[in-house]
């Protein structure tokens, strides 16, 4: 049989056997419900809730403070609940013969008729108005437009988004996050994004100038799934602490708060929420060894979020659902294994990944190393191969028994270029050829190197059919 090697950490990892030993007794003899009333619930309760208190301790929180959801990307879409007007509401200042309606069904019909011809949030703001003095308010994506002074009789979808457009950012975030950031903010309505320098770094002058008054969230991951840069999030929470305390002195309450995404860093870094300074930290057992699709949100004490999902009332309110008891375990376990051996694994994968780049920039002179080199995760070695199709090479690979990947697993899902790689400046012929290779526990001396002769083999056969 021909054998695996496995260079793509950044998009899932295996469960380690003593993950799924822990996970085991869940599935079986302690199968219980958590929430009900009698003994043996009660003691998986206990369980659970000494997993979630051990997850917490590794990042510097306590397990009250958890919110465990089905993975990353729900975290993330929790996070971003912390602007509820942005995702629930639009708000019109009103002229006062309108707002005095009571009844939604008053209220002028919008040209073009029937309002479920429209897109859902354009239905709602015809018939969800909720009457606040002189603000009328929708359940929808956030318009604030102060001067629409006359009647809600709109000619096009177009005309509202245009006024969407109009108004300020309520969310910074960063040019090259998670698509999962970057949809969560598309939702909002109102966002904008920070310019990266060419190793896909966070500019923070241009954070600064964009950090403007009506900014609510600002959303930076610790480590960029694509590249593996590691992002200055503490020095983003100290321009946070600054605006608030101009805000303050100016007399202006509005909010801010910093979000972090740190499923790629977390298990190799040093995360503490303290240190970080963040008001909110997204979790993924998947990128540590643990059970995929359980993750889990940091929410500061002086946050107050609405839940995304509702029901019987579990996680505190926050997130409704029969816990997933099995996969919180494996989760601690999987988090307990990481912070035991971070500092061991961060030295043995900066040495995989010192090999690698040795050899292929010894057998390739035309490879490109992507990222930055002083401030990457260990585990993270992205190319590019200019000239090059890099789908091809995949493929290539696949049949020699090497598994990578082309930007992020998601970007590569839809078929679509990378925007990280557009975002830190490189040309079509760069994304075309790009690569992202990441190594973790399978990966050994032997088998890193026997995937860098692989790769260098394929890239050579590439250009000889290419004439290069």
């Amino acid at each position: 049989m021909k054998e695996i090697i496995y260079l793509d950490h950044a998009a899932a990892t295996p469960i380690s056997k003593g993950v799924l030993a822990a996970m085991q007794p869940y599935f079986s003899e302690r199968f219980f419900n958590p929430s009900s009333p009698y003994l043996p619930a009660v003691g998986v309760r206990q369980d659970y809730e000494r997993a979630k208190d051990d997850i917490a301790q590794a990042i510097g929180a306590k397990g009250s403070e958890l919110i465990i959801t089905a993975g990353a990307t729900e975290s993330i879409n929790l996070a971003f609940q912390i602007i509820p007007q942005c995702c629930h509401d639009i708000v019109f200042s009103a002229p006062s013969a309108w707002s005095k309606r009571s009844d939604p069904r008053s209220i002028p019909m919008p040209k073009g008729g029937d309002p479920t011809s429209w897109s859902a949030p354009l239905a709602s703001s015809a018939l969800k108005m909720k009457q606040k003095k002189d603000v009328v308010r929708t359940d929808c994506c956030t318009i604030t437009p102060k001067a629409l002074t006359r009647s809600p009789s709109f000619t096009s979808r177009a005309e509202i988004d245009q006024l969407a457009i109009q108004q300020p950012a309520v969310v910074l975030t960063s040019a090259i996050e998670h698509p999962a950031v970057l949809e969560a903010a598309k939702r909002c309505g109102n966002y904008d994004t920070v310019a990266v320098n060419g190793r896909g770094l966070v500019d923070l002058d241009d954070l600064k100038a964009k950090l403007t008054d009506s900014i609510v969230l600002i959303s930076v991951q610790l480590v960029n799934n694509e590249l593996g840069t590691i992002q200055p999030i503490s020095d983003i929470a100290h321009l946070v602490k600054n605006e608030r305390a101009n805000r303050l002195k100016a007399g202006n309450t509005t909010p801010l708060y910093l979000h972090c995404d740190a499923s790629q860093g977390f298990g190799l870094l040093d995360v503490n929420v303290a240190r970080l300074g963040v008001d909110m930290l997204t979790l993924n057992s998947g990128k540590v060894y643990g059970p995929k699709q359980v993750g889990a949100l940091y929410v500061g004490r002086q946050v107050k979020l609405d839940p995304l999902i509702v029901g019987g009332g579990q996680e505190q309110g926050m997130r409704a659902g029969t816990q997933n008891v099995a996969g919180v375990v494996g989760f601690a376990k999987a988090v307990k294994d990481a912070k035991k051996h971070v500092l061991g694994e961060q030295k043995r994968l900066g040495e995989l990944k010192t090999a690698l780049k040795h050899d292929l920039a010894a057998n390739i002179s035309f490879v490109e190393f992507l990222g930055d080199p002083k401030k990457q995760l260990n585990s993270f070695v992205p190319i590019t191969l200019p000239g090059l199709d890099a789908e091809r090479l995949i493929f290539i690979l696949e049949e020699s028994g090497v598994l990578v990947a082309t930007g992020s697993a998601c970007a590569a899902s839809k078929g679509t270029k990378s925007h990280v790689l557009k975002a830190i400046g490189l040309t079509d012929k760069q994304i075309d050829g790009s690569l992202r290779l990441t190594m973790g526990k399978l990966n050994t001396p032997a088998n890193t190197k026997k995937a860098a002769e692989l790769i260098i083999q394929a890239v050579n056969t590439e250009c000889e059919r290419l004439g290069l």
